[in-house]
């Protein structure tokens, strides 16, 4: 009898343990290879090259967002339009499209300074758009 105590007490305390190991293995872990749509209207070009200054300055703030993305394995597609970026969400072909206004940074820089006396149009300007797929299909 004692030791089908012991085997139903291991049962009963084990299972959950495993259980929960299995799903942070499988749950947890850190996204890999995801293509991320980019439409960058700081730049001149959509193609052109996203460079910073690592100083303390309000330039090219979308360029330095991006720059910490690239810790992760994350592939960042270049788009010349938010249109082209949704699209390629609903196609499947990105898992979520992100879009910098033109003037980005200096919008972002002014609401930082005029708080909540910032104008509609600084707020709306300093906004980063993202839209997801939710669908659940990824098509690499």
């Amino acid at each position: 009898m004692d030791i089908f105590c012991c085997s139903v007490m291991a049962f009963i305390v084990g299972l959950p343990v495993v259980q929960i190991v299995l799903f942070c293995y499988s749950i947890g872990r850190p996204l890999v290879g995801l293509h991320l749509a980019v439409v960058n209207n700081e730049l001149a070009n959509y193609s052109d090259p996203c460079t910073f200054n690592s100083s303390c300055n309000f330039e090219n703030l979308s360029c330095r967002y991006l720059s910490i993305l690239s810790k992760y394995d994350i592939v960042k597609v270049p788009f010349p339009d938010e249109a082209d970026a949704k699209e390629a969400v609903n196609r499947g072909h990105a898992w979520a499209a992100l879009s910098f206004p033109k003037n980005y940074s200096e919008s972002l820089h002014l609401r930082l300074q005029d708080g909540k006396d910032a104008s509609n149009a600084t707020i709306e300007f300093s906004n980063l758009n993202v839209w997801m797929d939710a669908s659940g299909t990824f098509n690499s």
